[in-house]
């Protein structure tokens, strides 16, 4: 059997084509596709190869010999060693066109979909934006201290992680405030793990211990949550036995000032990382969805021009836009229907679809939801809404209507 051609030490040079998903440029030579960390497309770098089993076929930069123009510095320190940012050194433009393109590959790929329309990329705050995050612990013999970050590239290590610019406000401005803190806890070295949940007003710090904190423990923690207005929760086991520490009670909550709404969240509830792009997001949501209503409620001869229910909250924002959609006739048809469901208490109106129809005597709808079109973008991924009852409405060639 032929042994494996050893790889070279000394540095060579690669042009990079293109960037993979995971932010790692994409360089090919002698042959052989090659990962590069912290590179750009149209770079031309000189790398040397990484060696050992996690990093085949992966190389790093030594020295930039023609750079992009999209490169910048990146403004953290810990930034090719943090597996939290992979993208600093591009151009925040560049990153949202390069994060679209992924996209619009993975819906390509996912269903052979291609979008009749793209929208401009929303775009966000760059820093202190992130509310939800998960820290490592560790304690290090060798520096005889603990060390609290997110996980370095390798995966094996911790980042000794002295400030961070993506994280939360009252939280990053505290990361020295929690080094110290742990290293006076009795109990550091059974904390695995602490995570970050922020509201718009509140953030909390969930404590993971693997054994019971002892008095003076607890009342470290307490007096951290009282010095820096952060919220102490402690996790000995399962999401089940969270319980709050200091303040006894607080809310996480989260606006949508457009609509005029309110949530509430605990701590270990999913969120949007970045609280100012959600907002956005439900925005151009809502809007594109009730203009896509309008829009075929304005069609001559269509039951849906009639009249169609409009959302008062989305009103503004379908104000706001001018441009319709060019949409093809393959697409399902939004038709109203009122009808009573059994207990409801009165008519409610459903909005049904003609793409899948699901059978001579039933129709996809949902109660209770102003002119929602009830199919799929993914052809893999079935509507969540339930089958309504036969009696209820009719779905035929030409649309839903409720049966007579």
């Amino acid at each position: 059997m032929a042994r494996h051609k050893r790889l070279p030490a000394e540095p060579f040079e690669v042009t990079i084509d293109s960037l993979l998903e995971n932010g790692r440029g994409l360089a090919v030579h002698e042959a052989k596709r090659l990962e590069v960390h912290d590179a750009l497309p149209g770079e031309r770098l000189l790398v040397r190869h990484l060696f050992g089993r996690r990093f085949r076929g992966q190389v790093a930069r030594v020295k930039s010999l023609l750079p992009s123009p999209d490169r910048v510095p990146a403004r953290c320190a810990h930034f090719g060693t943090c597996s939290a940012c992979t993208l600093q050194h591009m151009e925040p433009r560049a990153q949202l066109g390069f994060r679209q393109q992924i996209m619009l590959r993975y819906l390509r790929e996912a269903g052979g979909l291609e979008p009749e329309q793209v929208l401009p990329p929303l775009a966000s705050d760059q820093w202190q934006y992130r509310r939800k995050a998960r820290l490592s612990v560790r304690y290090v013999e060798g520096k005889g201290r603990v060390l609290v970050g997110f996980r370095e590239r390798d995966g094996r290590y911790v980042t000794d992680m002295q400030a961070c610019h993506i994280l939360a406000g009252p939280v990053a401005t505290h990361i020295q405030s929690l080094i110290h803190l742990l290293a006076q806890l009795e109990g550091a070295r059974t904390i695995p793990q602490i995570e970050v949940s922020c509201g718009d007003e509140a953030c909390a710090l969930i404590f993971r211990h693997l054994e019971p904190l002892s008095e003076a423990d607890l009342a470290r923690l307490r007096d951290f949550a009282g010095s820096t207005g952060l919220a102490v929760l402690l996790q000995a086991e399962g999401p089940d036995s969270l319980q709050a520490l200091e303040p006894a009670e607080r809310d996480l909550r989260y606006r949508l000032p457009e609509f005029d709404l309110e949530f509430l969240f605990q701590a270990l509830d999913f969120v949007q990382v970045n609280g100012s792009l959600n907002r956005a997001m439900v925005s151009q949501a809502v809007a594109s969805a009730i203009l896509r209503c309008r829009w075929r409620s304005a069609v001559p001869g269509s039951r849906a021009s009639k009249g169609t229910p409009a959302w008062s909250g989305a009103r503004s924002a379908m104000q706001r836009t001018t441009a319709l959609p060019t949409r093809s006739s393959a697409r399902p048809t939004c038709m109203p229907v009122t009808a009573a469901g059994p207990g409801r208490g009165g008519a409610f109106a459903r909005c049904c679809s003609t793409r899948r129809d699901p059978g001579p005597n039933r129709c996809w709808a949902r109660s209770r939801t102003p002119a929602r079109c009830g199919w799929s973008m993914f052809p893999a991924i079935r509507p969540r809404w339930r089958m309504m009852p036969e009696s209820w409405c009719v779905s035929t060639a030409s649309g839903c209507r409720r049966r007579a």
